[in-house]
């Protein structure tokens, strides 16, 4: 996350088996002077041992431009292929609640 940045909403959860692991979300807004840029990081790390290791997890950074303001992140469990996965969903300034997943 740049220095500069405005943090607006974080969220985290686990990841259960077999990728086991804590998975961050942390949407903020870059200020470059003329035009604010927001954006969403999601960060995770599957490393056996290294689940909650803040260091190892910032290494494997997923990071998305948005391209409107971003408000509340939370998370939510959902049915993929039979499945439950966990999902960010993300709020903002426009009628769309938008879904990522790491």
């Amino acid at each position: 996350i740049p220095v500069d940045a405005e943090i607006v909403s974080i969220d985290t959860f686990n990841k259960p088996s077999p990728k086991r692991g804590l998975v961050v979300g942390i949407t903020f807004i870059k200020d470059s002077g003329d035009k604010a840029s927001p954006f969403l990081n999601i960060y995770c790390d599957y490393e056996p041992g290294s689940e909650y290791n803040l260091d190892s997890i910032a290494q494997s950074c997923l990071n998305l431009e948005l391209q409107f303001t971003p408000f509340q992140l939370y998370h939510a469990e959902v049915q993929v292929a039979d499945r439950p996965e966990t999902v960010f969903l993300l709020s903002g300034n426009d009628p769309a609640i938008h879904l990522y997943k790491e």
